[in-house]
């Protein structure tokens, strides 16, 4: 029993090792696993914010299924790896509770507040 649990562990230091020497940034995995945005692309970081932006919208529509939203270079977002401030200005399509189509403008501002937990402010135009 001991010869195969000392086996086991062999194996997998031997495993961590290897992908050490293979150039494994651990802190990267790490960061993967917990969802760290610092080490997103600037791509990734507007797509995310983009995503959340949406998100936000919909809990003040009236109809949030039927929103349709540009694509994303359709928008104007201002996103930086290493600023904690970011904005989207954009629009969408949506129905009513007449049932028309209208299209609304908006900026919203992603930030942190005084307690390290992220605000947003929605400006309708």
């Amino acid at each position: 029993m001991k010869k195969k649990i000392f086996l086991i562990m062999a194996a997998v230091l031997l495993s961590f090792s290897s992908l050490c020497l293979t150039g494994c940034d651990m802190e990267y995995v790490e960061a993967v696993i917990n969802n760290d945005s610092a080490y997103l692309t600037k791509k990734e970081l507007e797509e995310s914010y983009y995503d959340k932006a949406k998100k936000c919208l919909e809990k003040d529509m009236q109809c949030p299924g039927t929103a349709v939203y540009p694509d994303m270079s359709d928008i104007e977002i201002n996103a930086s790896l290493t600023s904690p401030v970011v904005y989207i200005n954009s629009y969408y399509d949506a129905e009513n509770l007449m049932g028309a189509l209208v299209r609304v403008y908006y900026s919203i501002t992603f930030e942190y507040d005084e307690n390290g937990d992220e605000v947003y402010k929605i400006t309708y135009k």
